[in-house]
């Protein structure tokens, strides 16, 4: 009986992300110096952006009709927020090379 619960735990995944929903034996390392176990392998997301996806959901920001108005977003809460059909969602970035529908700077808003 160990040696089956021993090959179990070697087999079983060990990680898991809330954003993607996936399970991984391990993260990957990333950052400088490198973090272990910090970026999923599925979606990218970093230990950061997993914090606040947990604070995200405990609110009731993915239940309620929204407007947000997103600075700088980042590419995997810009996936979400994008695809959330309550969110009225305005992601604005001052760079070109980025897939943001608005391209400007914060002074040109009027709120």
């Amino acid at each position: 009986m160990q040696i089956k619960n021993k090959i179990k735990n070697i087999f079983s995944p060990k990680k898991h992300c809330p954003i993607c929903k996936k399970n991984s034996l391990e993260f990957k390392p990333y950052g400088n110096p490198p973090r272990k176990n910090a970026l999923c392998p599925h979606c990218n997301s970093a230990e950061r952006h997993r914090m606040v996806y947990y604070f995200l959901k405990k609110s009731d920001i993915f239940n309620k009709k929204i407007k947000l108005l997103h600075f700088a977003p980042e590419n995997i809460f810009y996936e979400i927020f994008s695809n959330c059909k309550n969110i009225d969602y305005y992601p604005v970035d001052i760079s070109k090379s980025r897939k943001i529908k608005e391209k400007g700077r914060y002074t040109e808003y009027s709120l």
